[in-house]
């Protein structure tokens, strides 16, 4: 059973650079209409339209360095995701969370 879709769409600070960060986390906010794949609805005969956005992938692959030699920017491997303040819960209660500490 599908729950949610969790699309990749990237933003930089610099969108001319393939390199450059993320915007601040501060800076984001949560937006339906930036986050719904298109086209919506999906046309008659694929995949259901009306599976909400759980998440969002803005960035991947941080953080990026350019490398002489190469075409696109090398990354690590920190991608960076914000939740559907209205699916909140949901992502939560899928969450497994490492024991605590010990005192």
């Amino acid at each position: 059973m599908c729950v949610g879709a969790y699309p990749a769409r990237y933003i930089r600070q610099d969108p001319n650079d393939e390199a450059s960060p993320p915007p601040p986390s501060s800076a984001l906010t949560w937006n339906d209409h930036d986050r719904t794949p298109k086209p919506n609805p999906i046309p008659h005969g694929h995949s259901n339209a009306n599976i909400p956005v759980v998440l969002w992938q803005y960035y991947g692959d941080y953080p990026k360095k350019w490398v002489p030699g190469r075409e696109h920017p090398v990354g690590a491997d920190i991608d960076f995701d914000m939740v559907n303040p209205a699916y909140e819960n949901l992502v939560l209660s899928g969450l497994v969370l490492p024991p605590p500490a010990a005192p």
